[in-house]
């Protein structure tokens, strides 16, 4: 019994096509007035996707190019503040150099002025006592020079 079911339900299924309503036209060749207006709606649909694709890669190309320019602009103001950054800290170590140089100027100076007024009292040092070598002392590993 479930043999004969399954047989007729798969039956119906293949036969319920076959029973449905046709058009007139159908099983008959299209005659040349049709195919001739089928061709002619098909090109027109064509042209009509053609012109709307090129509309859109032209659109497409745009926005590119205004993202290009976008990323351009964007680029050259990185640039301009790193170099500006770096301007900026070129400038401060500049700063740093010069006060270091003023400072080290300002000693010697200082050292000349004291030598000056050394010999002018009559107290000149011999070149011993202006530069002193450091004694070398040895590591407590070495034992001889």
């Amino acid at each position: 019994m479930k043999k004969t079911l399954l047989a007729v339900l798969i039956g119906a299924s293949f036969a319920a096509p076959t029973f449905a309503e046709k058009p007139d036209w159908a099983g008959e060749k299209p005659s040349k007035e049709q195919v001739e207006a089928h061709k002619n709606m098909m090109k027109a649909k064509s042209a009509e996707m053609h012109t709307e694709g090129k509309a859109k890669s032209e659109e497409m190309k745009q926005k590119g190019k205004e993202k290009s320019e976008e990323m351009k602009q964007k680029a050259k103001e990185k640039r301009a503040a790193a170099e500006d950054k770096a301007d900026e800290m070129k400038e401060k170590v500049r700063e740093k150099s010069d006060e270091n140089m003023s400072d080290a100027e300002e000693k010697a100076k200082e050292k000349a002025e004291e030598a000056k007024e050394k010999e002018a009292k009559g107290e000149v040092e011999s070149e011993e006592e202006k530069d002193p070598k450091p004694k070398k002392e040895k590591k407590w590993w070495q034992f001889y020079e």
